[in-house]
This record gives structure tokens, C-alpha cells and sequence, in this order.
């Protein structure tokens, strides 16, 4: 009795130690593919909603807001703004595009799209303001 409990303590803790291995069982054309159609599918709703606010938000004294009589509010514009600013106008999208792939298993240099200067320790810095730099 004593020999099959001390056995079987030291299985679980073989089991244990031993953990899991660190790879990804994933197959890389399939990650890949996904975050590509997860990647088209966000930059067309950024499309979408650049057409969508054209005449609701803009720059007012230096800030993205709510166009006078344009029917959306600040706090809608500001959200509009981010997304747009996150996709189109800055590499953040692209920076977590490639993070998803890294955090999958790839080497950075497994990938052709990198953005320019990518960091993986360093998400690109954004704010809503850096949409109305330069317009006045």
C-alpha cells in the first residue's frame, strides 16, 4: 500500500515538473490565414467608418469631436477617431497583427508584413489627438 502511494506521489510529480511542452501545435498557413482574413476585416471596417463620419467628426480647436448639426456625439467621434487612428493613420494594427502571429509561435523574421521599426516590446503610442495634428 505504502510502496503504490509513494508511487503514485512520485508519477504526479513527474507529471508535474515536467509540465507542458512550449510548442504550438497550430499549423502556420492556417494562423496565418486567419489573421489575415481578421486583419482585411478590420482595415474594410475602418474604411467603412472613415466614409461613415465624413461630416460628423473633425478637428474643432485641436481636438477630434462631434461637427456641429452632424447627428454623432463626442464621445462617438472619439471612438471613431481611435479606431481610425489605431488602423489606418499609425502601425499599431499592424504591431498587434504581428504579435498575434508572435504569440502563435513565428519568428519575427518568419514575417514578410512587419511594420517598420517593430518592436515587439513596445506597442506604438496613440492618442485621439494625433488626428487633428497639423489640420489648423
Amino acid at each position: 500500500m505504502r510502496r503504490t502511494l509513494f508511487l503514485g506521489l512520485i508519477v504526479m510529480a513527474l507529471v508535474t515538473v515536467s509540465g507542458c511542452n512550449k510548442y504550438v501545435v497550430r499549423d502556420h498557413a492556417v494562423y496565418k490565414t486567419e489573421r489575415d482574413f481578421t486583419d482585411k476585416l478590420v482595415r474594410q471596417a475602418a474604411a467603412g467608418l472613415e466614409t461613415m463620419r465624413a461630416g460628423k467628426c473633425g478637428c474643432v480647436e485641436g481636438a477630434f469631436k462631434a461637427l456641429d448639426g452632424g447627428g454623432a456625439t463626442d464621445a462617438q467621434c472619439a471612438t471613431t477617431g481611435e479606431v481610425l487612428l489605431l488602423v489606418n493613420k499609425t502601425d499599431r494594427w499592424a504591431w498587434h497583427s504581428a504579435m498575434a502571429l508572435i504569440n502563435a509561435g513565428w519568428k519575427p523574421e518568419e514575417i514578410k508584413d512587419l511594420p517598420e521599426g517593430f518592436d515587439p516590446d513596445k506597442a506604438p503610442q496613440i492618442s485621439v489627438g494625433q488626428l487633428c495634428e497639423g489640420s489648423e
